[in-house]
């Protein structure tokens, strides 16, 4: 159930970053995506969890490390996490704004939608 996956994802996204961590970690961003795009029952599950023990798959998501928000290739895995989070949920955007300014996903989406419009694959 959810909250054997909220675990999973929290132990995942605190761990300290080594190589083998760090590709677990691409792919938890990744499923996580996966998990709340188009299901409004899931995004508002990212703030499950945060209670005294710390912070919410979200506000996690939201405050990676500087380079999740830095290099072409993390921001790739991250970014589109962010926006599906985002999309249509006023509450997530609210929370993720707190961590970060919200004219980084806007800009990264403008990019990927010149890349598409120019025949790039985005």
């Amino acid at each position: 159930g959810y909250l054997e996956f909220n675990y999973v994802c929290n132990v995942i996204l605190s761990a300290p970053l080594d190589a083998p961590v760090e590709e677990c970690l691409k792919w938890c961003v990744v499923l996580i995506g996966l998990y709340v795009v188009c299901n409004p029952n899931n995004q508002q599950r990212l703030h499950w969890g945060g209670g005294g023990e710390g912070q919410t798959l979200l506000s996690k998501l939201s405050s990676m490390p500087f380079q999740y928000f830095c290099d072409p290739s993390k921001k790739e895995v991250l970014f589109p996490t962010l926006i599906v989070a985002c999309l249509d949920n006023e509450t997530n955007k609210a929370a993720i704004e707190e961590d970060l300014n919200p004219e980084l996903l806007a800009c990264f989406l403008r990019e990927k939608m010149r890349a598409v419009e120019s025949g790039g694959e985005g």
